[in-house]
């Protein structure tokens, strides 16, 4: 359920769940990403699932660095999905 959704119990794309930190400033910065992979779109986009995917990332400090489409490898069938990059500061 849409309602229901948390960031963090989030279980997100297997190829990143969390990448590695980086540091700007001084701080150590975390990113997760959000495909339409998750558990929330169960499997098809959504632009409401996104947006409650987003407000509930937000309310756990995650803040969108970059969203885009990505398409898959030529060698497979061409199969484009969206990525959304976000950040929070490491505590």
């Amino acid at each position: 359920s849409l309602d229901r959704f948390s960031c963090a119990n989030n279980p997100l794309t297997p190829a990143v769940k969390q990448a590695a930190t980086n540091t700007e400033g001084g701080r150590m910065l975390e990113y997760k990403l959000l495909t339409q992979r998750d558990s929330i779109f169960s499997g098809k986009f959504d632009l409401d699932a996104l947006e409650t995917a987003l407000n509930s990332c937000a309310a756990e400090g995650w803040r969108v660095v970059e969203g885009f489409h990505a398409a898959s490898s030529p060698w497979t069938s061409l199969k484009a999905e969206f990525v959304v990059i976000l950040e929070r500061s490491k505590s």
